[in-house]
C-alpha cells in the first residue's frame, strides 16, 4: 500500500497528489518549519546569550555531525542530531539520554538557521515535552552577539553521556 501511494505521487513540489482519502496539498520542508515556529516557545541568539550564566538554558545543536565538526559550534552545548531528538528525549525510548531529562531546565535548540531547530522544538511539543525551546536566527562565527563560538579541533567524540542507559 505505501508503494502504490508514493507512486500516486507527483513528483513536482506543492503539487496534489493522491491519497486513500482524496487529495490533498503538499508542503515543503520551509512550510512546516514556517508553520511549527507558530507553535513552539522560540527565542533570538541575543535573548539566549543573555541567559547563558543563569544556569537554566542548555544549549543543543541539531545540526549533523559531519556539519558540526566543520564548523563552529556554542560553547558548553551538547549535540543531539536533529532525527534523533525524540529518541533521545523521550524518556520511553531505549535510546534516551539522561542528559535531556532535566525538567528545571530549558533545552534551547539551533542549527545554521530555522528550519531543523523549529522542527525539533516541535517534535518534542508533540512528545509533551514543554521545556524546549528553538533560537530564531542563523548560528555564525562572524555574529555580532558575543557568544562563545568554538571550533571543534578534533572529531566530536562520544562519552558515557551518551551511552544507552
Amino acid at each position: 500500500v505505501r508503494n502504490q501511494a508514493m507512486r500516486k505521487r507527483s513528483p513536482q513540489p506543492g503539487a496534489l497528489f493522491e491519497t486513500g482519502s482524496g487529495s490533498e496539498q503538499m508542503i515543503g520542508i520551509i512550510e512546516m518549519a514556517e508553520q511549527a515556529l507558530t507553535e513552539i516557545d522560540t527565542m533570538t541568539f541575543e535573548d539566549a546569550v543573555a541567559r547563558t550564566n543563569d544556569g537554566a538554558l542548555v544549549f543543543v545543536d541539531v545540526r549533523d555531525i559531519r556539519e558540526v565538526e566543520q564548523s563552529d559550534t556554542i560553547e558548553g552545548s551538547l549535540h543531539a542530531p536533529r532525527g534523533m531528538i525524540e529518541f533521545w528525549f523521550d524518556p520511553e525510548s531505549p535510546y534516551h539520554r539522561d542528559i535531556y531529562a532535566d525538567k528545571d531546565k530549558t533545552y534551547v535548540l539551533f542549527c545554521n538557521g530555522n528550519p531543523r531547530s523549529a522542527l525539533s522544538a516541535k517534535a518534542l511539543k508533540d512528545l509533551g515535552i514543554t521545556n524546549g525551546s528553538a533560537v530564531v536566527g542563523r548560528l555564525s562565527g562572524d555574529s555580532p552577539i558575543g557568544c562563545g563560538y568554538r571550533r571543534l579541533s578534533e572529531p566530536f567524540r562520544i562519552d558515557a553521556r551518551w551511552s544507552v542507559r
